[in-house]
């Protein structure tokens, strides 16, 4: 493929570690400024939205779970967010704070978060794909509400996680946010852990804001890029890296999941995962709810009939599958011409992470308690057997079983 037929899409895949495209230009001619805060309050209207509020005021860290969530329009949520002295409100903010029972920004968070365009925009879908064509920019399987919508005041985030299905393209579409992104050779220093459960999410236990370094001491060696996006800036998130996002002000972005051929293996992992969670539904008595995120149904995890399906189905995919070369790498900087405008794809660099400053925080008495306990636990037992390791272990296995049967079949049919 010549450069000059190379689509943006082209372009990136090459790429193994972040990069950032700071330009307007990608979006050439569109008006993205349609899906700012002003621009969402004027095309939803009245719509409700479901609103996750966490506090400002805390180190600790907030899973989705423990977070309450609230219905407002993106009109209530400007109103509140425009509060200045949360003891003297006017009429239509003091109904705001009711609203989402938080008193103003300063103190609290309110995040939207994977907001499916197809949803939010329904019946509109014709004037999102007009808005953002994914297409032009070499996707030719994506359409604009196949995106995903993050709105949320100063302070709302994603705790640390990487996405095992493919990679990521975010565009911010107003506001700032800051990417703190890990790469996959990081992933023991993050302390992996798949409760609480979610599809396609593998969390990390670690406060990446205000981290333990007496509880997670590998993190102290952990590398990572820091970048903050602004309005008109693209990310790239290769495959399996891990990102903690936080908003630093009012912000509004959009993102692709973009499907790789290795997501068939994947797919795999991702069913015995949740086979080996559903498994144990039926003999915890009092199942913790914050073992599982609120996206997840339990009676669906816990169906071991629905996950053994999802399982074969993903060895028939798999078998389907050929191995293809891998694709060319670089990390060096690249000038991709769109509209014959020039545009930089900027690879980001590692550093250490963990600051000087960043100290042990757990108090003396916790860690006696810590040390002379000793004691495991249904969760942890269960998080040994989620353990990324554990499942590729178990993954690997059944693929041989499974080969093995074949085998046998086609010599029995001799």
């Amino acid at each position: 493929m010549s450069e000059s037929s190379k689509t943006f899409k082209d372009v990136i895949e090459e790429y193994s570690v972040p990069c950032l495209c700071e330009t307007n230009e990608i979006f050439s001619g569109m008006d993205l400024s349609k899906f700012s805060p002003n621009g969402l309050k004027s095309l939803l209207k009245d719509k409700d939205l479901k609103w996750r509020v966490g506090e400002r005021t805390t180190n600790d860290l907030q899973w989705e779970s423990s977070c309450p969530t609230r219905i407002a329009t993106v009109s209530q949520i400007l109103e509140w967010n425009g509060i200045t002295n949360c003891e003297d409100p006017t009429p239509v903010q003091k109904e705001s704070q009711s609203i989402l029972a938080a008193c103003c920004q300063r103190h609290y968070w309110c995040y939207a978060d994977y907001m499916y365009m197809k949803d939010v925009f329904r019946c509109r879908e014709d004037y999102v794909n007009a808005s953002l064509p994914w297409k032009e920019l070499g996707f030719t399987d994506k359409a604009g509400v196949d995106g995903t919508m993050w709105v949320g005041t100063a302070g709302a985030h994603t705790l640390c996680h990487f996405d095992t299905y493919g990679y990521n393209i975010v565009v911010q579409i107003s506001g700032s946010k800051r990417w703190i992104l890990f790469p996959p050779s990081e992933t023991d220093s993050l302390y992996p852990t798949r409760i609480p459960y979610e599809e396609s999410s593998v969390f990390s236990e670690v406060n990446i804001r205000n981290p333990n370094l007496t509880q997670h001491p590998k993190f102290r060696s952990a590398s990572a890029c820091t970048v903050v996006l602004r309005a008109g800036d693209i990310l790239y998130v290769p495959r399996h890296w891990w990102h903690y996002v936080e908003n630093l002000e009012l912000s509004v972005s959009i993102n692709l999941w973009c499907d790789t051929e290795l997501d068939a293996e994947e797919r795999l992992r991702e069913s015995v995962t949740r086979l080996v969670i559903g498994s144990m539904v039926p003999s915890i008595t009092n199942w913790n709810k914050s073992w599982v995120t609120p996206s997840e149904d339990i009676d669906s995890v816990a169906c071991v009939e629905k996950s053994l399906e999802y399982l074969n189905n993903s060895l028939r995919s798999l078998s389907t599958v050929t191995e293809n070369s891998p694709s060319p790498c670089t990390n060096e900087q690249q000038i991709f011409h769109r509209n014959g405008l020039p545009i930089s794809i900027n690879p980001q660099c590692l550093r250490p992470f963990v600051e000087a400053e960043a100290c042990d925080t757990m108090p003396a008495e916790k860690k006696r308690k810590r040390s002379e306990q000793g004691s495991v636990t249904r969760r942890d037992f269960l998080k040994c057997l989620t353990h990324p390791k554990v499942i590729t272990l178990i993954a690997n296995e059944i693929r041989d079983v499974v080969a093995s049967m074949n085998d046998t079949e086609c010599e029995s049919e001799m």
